[in-house]
């Protein structure tokens, strides 16, 4: 059970990493809101739990989706995570003006 805590801790590490690479390679890209369309918290086989938020926004008329994983240390704040986030709920994101198709949430907060 030992060896499960650790990958866990070092999965939750690793995705915080790599989040915070790509925030200061988006930091300069134009900002968007962005619509909810789907929050849910799927069960993972290893490594640690996810919140994933599926997300609608539109560039230049054209509509895009996106998904955010983001990482927990335990599944029930995941859970409440994405219980926060219902269909509807505007989030900000960050789009490449060059490359819509691949967009950045820098953080993903419901907004009351």
């Amino acid at each position: 059970m030992g060896g499960f805590v650790i990958d866990i801790f070092l999965v939750y590490l690793f995705r915080i990493l790599l989040s915070t690479w790509r925030r200061v390679g988006a930091s300069s890209w134009e900002m968007l809101t962005a619509t909810v369309a789907e929050a849910s918290c799927p069960m993972m086989p290893l490594g640690c739990p996810v919140a994933e938020i599926v997300y609608l926004y539109v560039v230049t008329g054209e509509t895009y989706s996106g998904i955010a994983s983001i990482p927990f240390i335990w599944q029930s704040s995941a859970e409440l995570y994405a219980k926060l986030h219902c269909t509807g709920t505007p989030i900000q994101i960050r789009v490449d003006p060059t490359e819509p198709k691949e967009p950045f949430v820098p953080k993903v907060r419901a907004r009351k």
